[in-house]
């Protein structure tokens, strides 16, 4: 059980009598069944939301600033076995016959807006971020994304696809990949010989073509 209080502007959450446990929910778990959590509807889309601003004002100082700080698990035991561990975790459960929405349906949406007279060099809507201080280490591969599968043993009647660049509601990209010119992500080479294996890639789901991976000599 927890408690709650307010200290100046911000509204305090600690468990009772000193306790390290602690839970925080929002409408009951149910992962099939309708009515268990708080009920989104017409006049009701979303259940909680944070606004922030800078106040129209410079913020100072070093680091980022943040709407919501952070979602963090600190690991500081050996694990093993077969677990996965997750600072956060957004999930878009679809338990019905979702095929006439003609909208987009993801687990998260990362969103970046230019208002009119934004402007900024170097954004993205979502970032992967790597830190691998001295004294750490990988012993496998490390990646700023990693895609993933539960399962995929139902039918595809389409591509099941790692990337999906889909028609912008307005406009067209101009790339489909910028590569930073000291980014490592890639070398030129003289000559390339016969490619070995191929990337598949699918144009507007129609033909799947290959983008050739090749040794070099």
């Amino acid at each position: 059980m927890l408690e709650w209080y307010r200290k100046g502007a911000d509204i305090i959450f600690e468990d009772v009598a000193g306790k390290n446990y602690g839970q925080l929910l929002k409408g009951n778990f149910n992962a099939t069944t309708a009515g268990y959590g708080l009920q989104v509807n017409s006049n009701r889309t979303w259940i909680e939301r944070g606004n922030a601003d800078d106040g129209g004002k410079v913020v100072s100082g070093t680091g980022a600033a943040y709407l919501f700080a952070s979602r963090r698990l600190l690991l500081t035991a050996v694990q093993t076995g077969n677990n996965s561990f997750f600072g956060g975790c957004d999930r878009l459960s679809i338990a019905s016959n979702c095929s006439g929405v003609t909208g987009i349906k993801a687990a998260h949406w990362g969103f970046l807006e230019f208002k009119s007279g934004g402007h900024a060099n170097v954004a993205g809507a979502v970032r992967g971020d790597i830190k691998l201080v001295s004294g750490s280490y990988a012993g496998g591969i490390v990646s700023c994304f990693l895609a993933a599968c539960e399962d995929l043993s139902g039918t595809h009647s389409a591509h099941v696809t790692v990337i999906h660049v889909p028609t912008p509601q307005a406009g067209t990209f101009d790339t489909f990949l910028e590569l930073g010119a000291i980014s490592g992500a890639y070398a030129a080479k003289s000559s390339i010989s016969t490619a070995h294996y191929g990337l598949p890639v699918s144009v507007n789901g129609g033909t799947i073509y290959y983008i050739p991976v090749c040794e070099m000599s």
